[in-house]
């Protein structure tokens, strides 16, 4: 079963996240950043295809089981780096041919960062789905005690609908949040890069508006 405590308070541990966050999952993510990014070189043609045919659906289940606690263990024992030691199991796991591949060309925010994002996206997605879960809880509460005569300001009906109302007025600021802006590698260099091609971008819009005058 592996390791799947979350991160926080031992006593609230909802095993809805332990998919995403739970603590032997954390590498999942990073594993699927890495597989896209082995297709996606062998999509523009600097993996060669003979070279990619190994990397089969079975080979992509056993890079994304790999755990944090062997992540760690490798990481404390051999490596002193995180990805590094998750690269060299990793390596372990694939044909002789694919090995030099992975993690090329990212750098260790690339993976981490990205992998984060997906991570936090789908966490959205569950919270959001229990947030929906309780809406309708709570309106079933209010609904149910709305004509039953009660006594005080702080009424079951009064917390129900409050707490119903609360979770209404917060429920679409994640989704602001949820999409990122760029559908990237958002690490260090990635990031840089981003910002270079948009500053040669204004350049080029200036340029061009100029001729126009």
């Amino acid at each position: 079963m592996g390791n799947l405590a979350l991160p926080g308070n031992p006593r609230y541990q909802p095993k809805d996240l332990q998919s995403v966050f739970g603590y032997d999952n954390l590498f999942r993510a990073v594993a699927e950043v890495e597989i896209a990014t082995l297709k996606t070189l062998a999509d523009i043609g600097i993996i060669p295809a003979a070279t990619i045919a190994s990397l089969t659906p079975g080979v992509e289940q056993e890079l994304l089981a790999i755990p944090t606690t062997e992540v760690d263990d490798v990481e404390r024992k051999v490596t002193r780096h995180d990805i590094r030691a998750w690269v060299r199991i990793a390596q372990s796991k694939v044909d002789p041919g694919l090995r030099r591949w992975i993690h090329v060309p990212l750098t260790s925010y690339d993976a981490l960062d990205t992998a984060r994002a997906l991570q936090f996206v789908r966490g959205h997605e569950t919270v959001r789905r229990l947030t929906d879960r309780a809406v309708g809880l709570f309106a079933e509460q209010v609904n149910l005690f709305a004509l039953q005569p009660q006594i005080g300001p702080n009424t079951r009906t009064a917390r129900a609908a409050h707490h119903c109302r609360l979770l209404v007025r917060n429920d679409p600021q994640p989704d602001s949040h949820q999409h990122p802006k760029c559908q990237q590698c958002c690490g260090k260099v990635g990031g840089k890069n981003l910002w270079r091609c948009r500053r040669l971008q204004r350049s080029s819009r200036s340029r061009h508006r100029s001729s126009l005058r």
